[in-house]
């Protein structure tokens, strides 16, 4: 007995299931209905419902269904709920890889920007549509409306171009549509192909189109496409000259609508009729019976700012203007610019706005023209004063812009005159000034030594005391360089050497400098030869000037920033410091040789001014920018012997083991690794260990180590698990749920026993452990396994358009950046206009921590990242026979059609029309 009652009870709760899920189709069909019929407010009602009840039952296929629904039926009036479920539904198909789902939603939100008619916006998703078609091989009914969509967008270009490839498009639809065998879309394109063979004058083919559309709408009852066929016959038979059948046809379209009682329709067929019998007869009273019907019509309904109405009121008013009621007319005028303004409101868009212009416009001339024999010698003497006022205007401008110049030359000799002056009762100051620098970086080592002089590390500092000796010598001779540059007598002296290890050993002092005045110095260095042709004085005398020079204006707790780059043959170096405090006049006077704002402040030497002057005889360039109180100076110098040759002296001093070195190759560049423990000599020990791989930094806590962590994003974190303050447990939390260090790799290193050990370590989803006391070989093949993991992850992500690599475990925190990042993806790729600042806004992060983890995760900064997804984009594109080039780089983001071809070889070594051919 019990067994039966259970048996009956699981029976009645998998019915009610079942029924409520048949009440989610049934909604969604009546919402699909609701829309076709341009009914938008019940399909929202009934698609609501459906999403409600697929919420409650947690149905993951029927909810992003239901959703699409909600999203369509906004289409015509979109606002934030648009967005809101259309943004679940493409999160929803790209976690479940639904690529039709996708397809769906990438279509609506073109329809979207469709309807508005912004076709710049629609354009890329009917795009995507078509390239997960053709790369997933489908097509339904959504594949063929962006087809179709992509046909109308080119027809309104309404050139050659277009035209053609409006007709491609067509054809291609019709193709898709008769291998679905779905009727609707191919009679639907017959429909749209009459349209275009008319355009391009086939009148005879714009026939065959209209009937074999006429036979189909007709049978399925289909009011408003048959009703645009009956227009289109009009405009045939208009155009043939036969100007009876145009008139049988307006009456046939009259009176099907007057069946079929669809007042809005039938309003535009009475519009059109007294269009017909004012333009082809010239019968003003027969057109303005037909737009009275119209009127009677719209009196009825609530619509009246729509592009019906608007074009009644512009008929009325023409018809009454031609029978000499110029009253009549003009208020019938006012009032159509008045619905005019309505329908700009309503769209706001770029395009509607060039609408309401031209027609405002139109709107103006034809009051002028009405009030034309009133006014016309009014008008006549105002443009004669204006004309004589505006000339009168222009000589004056003219001797006003003679006597500034004028006035301005003289300024600036005089300006010159009086910095000679200056300069030269400053000389012996300057070079007093100029000692400064090496007289500080002298005097912090030998405090420092004071501390250390039983240590092994007294001889770097004793290194850094000679080398900073001998630039004391070198600055004395700065003003016979002066009188060489000022005289253009540079010569130049090219040795070639490790230009890394030397500029490296170069800035080691300023960032020793740096440290003690409390300042956060970060250097950077990308190389991709070891050996390069550089006259080593001119190089010493720019980066010191600058590195000192930004020391010496860089106020504690502030940052200097230490980038050089190689380039091909060019060596970049990029100095920035925060904390400047400078006015715009102090700014541009920059480098002017020692000067100063206040006696009372320090100026700048001639430093600057040296470093300019060198680096204009070294053929090099030099930019600043100045903002948000940090300066930056940007320096390019050529490494290319052969730019240089009529200037400098060649000596060869390759030694042996530089050639060793070349032939070995140059090591990549360091990765960043950050310890943590509160025991120095533990830090010191793993310092020791890795240095010779990582750029290493070091915290004594877990707060600390958080900070740093989220600060620099380095690549990979090896933590102790007992610390003062925060434990390693506590910050690998943390870190772990914070979306910029999520991906961080981190080994916790602990005195538990094993088996507590890795229980604690994955609680805190560190990726791996390691007992103390520990097998330095053992952490060291841990670290590299770990940075090779990541390496192959950054691989996988460097290849898809859609960014969620396959085979690849990611923690909620990883997936959640990722579905950020492929939105901020979908949404901006075709923004030619998407700045790296707009990207780190976009995603929550500062530009570095942004470029730190794009750079770990793809292998791509954030700029190149951008780059490269649209160029997969624009192969995906040109994978579709007889692409246009500029097309797919307009539409992809890119600006220039000349660099995006540049751009693209670089990345797939082929012309994007060679690439494109092989499709063909």
């Amino acid at each position: 007995m019990n067994n039966v009652l259970i048996f009956i009870l699981f029976s009645h709760i998998l019915y009610s299931q079942n029924q409520t899920i048949e009440n989610i189709h049934l909604h969604l069909e009546k919402s699909e209905h609701y829309f076709k019929a341009t009914k938008y407010d019940s399909a929202y009602s009934h698609a609501k419902i459906a999403y409600d009840i697929a919420n409650k039952l947690r149905d993951t296929k029927l909810k992003p269904q239901a959703a699409l629904a909600i999203s369509k039926s906004k289409i015509v009036d979109a606002d934030e709920e648009f967005f809101q479920y259309l943004e679940e539904v493409i999160e929803q198909a790209l976690h479940n890889k639904n690529v039709k789902l996708l397809a769906d939603g990438y279509f609506v939100k073109g329809k979207m920007y469709y309807t508005v008619k912004d076709f710049g916006l629609a354009l890329p998703y009917y795009i995507q549509v078509d390239s997960l078609s053709k790369k997933y091989n489908f097509d339904n009914e959504t594949t063929i409306k962006a087809v179709l969509d992509r046909s109308e967008i080119a027809r309104t270009n309404r050139t050659p171009e277009g035209r053609e490839l409006a007709e491609t498009l067509l054809n291609e639809a019709l193709e898709k549509a008769k291998k679905e065998n779905l009727m609707f879309y191919e009679n639907l394109t017959y429909l749209y192909r009459a349209d275009l063979e008319g355009l391009k004058g086939n009148y005879a083919a714009a026939k065959e189109n209209i009937d074999n559309a006429f036979v189909y709408f007709k049978k399925e009852d289909h009011v408003r496409y048959l009703s645009r066929i009956y227009l289109l016959r009009t405009v045939y038979y208009n155009q043939m000259k036969q100007q009876d059948s145009a008139e049988i046809s307006h009456k046939e379209r009259i009176a099907y609508l007057i069946r079929k009682d669809d007042s809005e329709e039938l309003a535009g067929a009475y519009i059109a009729f007294g269009s017909f019998h004012r333009r082809n007869n010239g019968d003003c009273n027969k057109a303005l019976i037909e737009f009275s019907n119209a009127t009677q019509i719209f009196e009825k309904i609530e619509n009246k700012i729509g592009e019906k109405y608007l074009n009644l009121k512009l008929g009325i008013a023409q018809c009454l203007a031609e029978l000499q009621d110029f009253e009549n007319a003009y208020l019938n005028y006012q009032q159509a610019y008045t619905i005019r303004v309505e329908l700009a409101k309503k769209n706001n868009n770029e395009l509607t706005r060039n609408l309401e212009t031209q027609y405002q416009t139109k709107n103006k001339e034809r009051e002028i023209q009405l009030l034309q024999e009133k006014n016309n010698l009014e008008v006549k003497q105002k443009e004669n004063q204006l004309l004589l006022f505006l000339g009168l205007l222009l000589i004056a401008g003219l001797t006003l812009l003679l006597l500034y110049f004028g006035y301005r030359n003289k300024v600036k000799t005089a300006k010159k005159i009086e910095e000679l002056d200056i300069f030269k009762s400053n000389f012996f100051a300057t070079i007093s000034h100029e000692l400064r620098t090496p007289l500080t970086l002298i005097k912090s080592p030998v405090q420092k030594l004071k501390s250390l002089m039983k240590d092994k590390e007294a001889l770097p500092i004793l290194d850094l005391v000679e080398r900073n000796s001998d630039r004391m010598l070198a600055l004395v001779n700065q003003m016979l360089d002066l009188s060489k540059l000022d005289k253009a007598e540079l010569k130049l002296i090219l040795k070639n050497e490790n230009l890394e290890k030397y500029i490296k050993n170069l800035v080691a002092p300023f960032a020793f400098e740096s440290k003690k005045k409390t300042i956060l110095f970060k250097e950077e260095y990308y190389f991709k030869d070891s050996l390069h042709w550089f006259d080593k004085d001119v190089f010493d005398k720019i980066i010191s000037n600058l590195l000192s020079n930004a020391i010496k204006y860089t106020p504690e707790n502030e940052t200097i920033a230490f980038y050089c780059t190689q380039n091909k043959d060019e060596l970049h170096l990029k100095i920035s410091n925060s904390g400047a405090k400078l006015s715009e006049t102090e700014f541009k006077k920059i480098f002017h040789r020692f000067y100063q704002t206040d006696i009372s402040e320090p100026g700048v030497g001639l430093g600057l001014s040296i470093v300019k002057e060198l680096i204009k005889q070294y053929r090099g360039s030099i930019k600043t920018e100045y903002n948000n109180h940090t300066i930056t100076f940007k320096v390019k110098l050529p490494l290319d012997p052969a730019k240089l040759k009529d200037i400098s002296i060649i000596t060869n001093t390759i030694t042996k083991s530089d050639t060793i070195k070349k032939q070995k190759g140059k090591p990549e560049d360091k990765l960043f690794m950050l310890i943590i423990d509160d025991t120095e000599d533990i830090r010191f020990l793993l310092k020791q260990l890795f240095k010779e791989t990582f750029t290493v930094l070091e915290a004594k806590n877990g707060k600390e180590g958080y900070k740093i962590a989220v600060d620099e994003v380095p690549d990979i974190i090896v933590s102790d698990v007992v610390m003062p303050v925060m434990d390693g447990i506590e910050m690998t939390k943390k870190l772990k749920q914070n979306e910029i260090t999520s991906f961080i790799p981190i080994i916790l290193l602990t005195a538990y026993p094993e088996d507590e050990a890795h229980i604690k370590a994955l609680k805190a989803y560190a990726d791996t452990y390691e007992s103390k006391p520990f097998n330095n070989e053992i952490l060291k093949a841990k670290v590299h396994q770990l940075i090779e993991e990541r390496k192959l992850l950054r691989e996988r992500f460097s290849q898809e358009i859609v960014i969620k690599p396959t085979n690849v475990v990611l923690n909620s925190v990883d997936e959640r950046f990722l579905q950020k990042l492929q939105i901020i993806l979908d949404k901006e790729i075709a923004n030619a206009a998407f700045s790296t600042e707009d990207f780190a806004a976009e995603i929550g992060m500062s530009r570095m921590q942004l470029h730190r983890k794009l750079k770990s995760l793809t292998g791509y900064s954030a700029i190149d990242f951008f780059k490269h997804h649209r160029l997969l984009l624009a192969a995906q594109l040109l994978e579709i026979p007889k692409q246009n080039i500029a097309q797919v780089a307009y539409t992809t983001g890119f600006n220039d059609a000349n660099y995006f071809a540049k751009c693209f070889k670089e990345t797939f070594g082929e012309s994007p029309s060679q690439y494109n051919k092989k499709f063909s």
